[in-house]
């Protein structure tokens, strides 16, 4: 996958954003590859994408992993996705760090950083942070493709 170093913003393009299931407000959302995000997760997503390809890790975003409307949450909450066999947890509507724009599911070209050998998920863990990235969500609920933008999370989440 090609890096995406000239991501189109839309005129416009926003939602309403969620958290702890109440609105925050309509969120200015950026498309980057497959998804949109809020601006902020965005661009910091964009610098650790250019970061992480300079270290010769390819950082690929899965298609509906950033942001999700109200509608898309309920859709997935009804229909959760099965890996292996397992259906996986999935956020209440309202309660989702994506309806806030500031969650993103970081792919390798194989598939998600399943675990703690996968090149992408170990410079993840090692440099994600310097990004405004975290992964406790996501390990919480043993999802190391769940990564959430932390300092994105003041104004809209």
């Amino acid at each position: 996958m090609d890096i995406v170093t000239d991501p189109i913003i839309p005129p416009a393009l926003q939602e309403e954003g969620f958290r702890n299931g109440r609105s925050v407000g309509m969120v200015p959302l950026m498309t980057v590859g497959p998804t949109v995000m809020s601006i902020p997760t965005g661009q910091a997503f964009l610098a650790m994408q250019a970061a992480a390809a300079a270290d010769g890790v390819n950082l690929t975003l899965v298609k509906l992993s950033g942001f999700r409307t109200m509608a898309q949450q309920i859709w997935l909450s009804k229909n959760p996705p099965v890996k292996n066999g397992i259906v996986s947890k999935v956020a209440a509507p309202g309660k989702s760090n994506h309806q806030g724009g500031v969650a993103v599911d970081i792919a390798s070209a194989s598939g998600p950083p399943y675990g703690p050998e996968n090149a992408v998920f170990k410079w993840l863990k090692a440099n994600a942070a310097r990004f405004g990235f975290d992964n406790k969500e996501g390990a919480s609920v043993r999802e190391p493709w769940h990564w959430t933008y932390l300092a994105a999370t003041r104004p809209y989440v």
